[in-house]
């Protein structure tokens, strides 16, 4: 088995947030193309995204809808990671 690294990417503000005071999330959304670049340049080396049982509905959401739209975002055609968790202890059933 190789060595693989966990490496926890977070937008979180300077006070510690991740989001505003009415559970909004749009402060941290990339708006340009050379912050899309970025990102997706530093999914190349992500192979597993574990993503919470809160975020993935939005994640699910968000993404279909961007696939389907042929005009979307720079850089969008490209899948964030091979494999998806959703982890959800305390969710009625899991997303799969």
């Amino acid at each position: 088995m190789a060595n693989e690294k966990i490496i926890a990417a977070l937008q979180v503000s300077v006070d510690g947030f991740i989001e505003g005071p009415n559970g909004e999330l749009d402060w941290s959304m990339a708006e340009d193309e050379e912050t899309w670049r970025d990102v997706f340049e530093m999914l190349e080396s992500v192979d597993t995204c574990i993503l919470g049982r809160v975020m993935y509905p939005e994640y699910e959401q968000y993404w279909l809808a961007v696939l389907a739209n042929p005009g979307g975002p720079p850089l969008s055609e490209k899948p964030a990671t091979k494999n998806e968790i959703a982890y959800a202890r305390w969710a009625n059933k899991t997303p799969h």
